[in-house]
């Protein structure tokens, strides 16, 4: 005995809402559906749609759990796109205050540098050399 079972009537209605889906996630999540209806194993479908075996009987479990209409709702999605935003953001201020530092030390130079040169009365040669 199979330890995942749909009947016919399950199966038609997983694959009429996997025709009509325009979502990615969701229908590969039902084309695993109907491929273990179909008879496939588990070694085979992770073949054909680069899933781990434990992501393939997750799926199954939520549809038993769940019913189609709850499972074909888009709700397991990643966070990634939160991970790459937020993970942009720090990088942002990262170097924002990297700059904020750089841009204070070269002022620093600057003051000692004008300092130096009002010491040694070369300030006024420097500035006639950018006038001309």
């Amino acid at each position: 005995m199979k330890r995942f079972q749909i009947t016919e009537a399950e199966y038609e209605a997983i694959k009429a809402k996997e025709a009509k889906t325009k979502d990615k996630n969701i229908s590969r999540r039902l084309r695993v559906l109907m491929l273990r209806y179909e008879g496939k194993k588990l070694d085979e479908i992770t073949k054909m749609t680069n899933l781990h075996r434990t992501s393939i009987t997750q799926m199954c479990r939520r549809y038993r759990e769940h019913g189609l209409e709850e499972y074909a709702r888009n709700k397991y999605q990643s966070h990634r796109w939160l991970l790459r935003q937020y993970r942009t953001n720090e990088l942002v201020r990262w170097r924002m205050h990297f700059l904020s530092d750089a841009i204070a030390e070269i002022e620093g130079y600057v003051v000692q540098i004008e300092q130096n040169l009002c010491k040694t009365g070369a300030a006024q040669a420097a500035a006639a050399l950018f006038i001309k």
